[in-house]
């Protein structure tokens, strides 16, 4: 029985100290105490694994090509996403919408950026900043932005 008791404390203390582990940054980026993950300049070519859950700002000015719906879905907590400088030629159909809690999202420099799905934006009602500027947009669809009750004119 006190093997038992010995075995159960032991478990419990191999719990705490897990769980008090910070979460791992990707290779190539640099994370702080402050949920701040930094990957600019990278020349990355694909979204970086083992983001930190607890993530709030992500910056990735690199060379990425494509993101999608499944890039982002365990980021909850994401309130400012930097993708400026990058290659994507089109934003897909709900690509930011597992993003509840994102504000500020900068797209800016995509040069060849030239069409967003008019569903790339739904879910995401907490975005108040949407920067698009200097892309190769030819058009945007009003209606996708129209249900972002939140978002701010500049």
């Amino acid at each position: 029985m006190k093997l038992v008791g010995t075995a159960c404390v032991l478990l419990v203390l191999l719990v705490h100290v897990v769980s008090s582990i910070p979460p791992g940054c990707p290779e190539r980026c640099v994370c702080d105490d402050q949920h701040v993950v930094q990957c600019a300049e990278q020349d990355l070519r694909r979204f970086p694994t083992g983001l930190p859950l607890t993530t709030r700002q992500l910056i990735l000015n690199n060379s990425l090509a494509h993101i999608s719906p499944s890039t982002f879905g365990n980021l909850r907590k994401l309130a400012y996403l930097d993708l400026s400088f990058n290659s994507f030629c089109k934003i897909e159909e709900q690509t930011f919408s597992a993003l509840e809690s994102l504000v500020m999202l900068r797209l800016t420099d995509n040069r060849r950026l030239s069409e967003f799905h008019p569903q790339a934006f739904s879910h995401a009602s907490a975005l108040q900043v949407l920067d698009i500027s200097r892309n190769n947009l030819s058009s945007l669809n009003v209606s996708s932005l129209v249900a972002l009750a939140g978002l701010r004119l500049n």
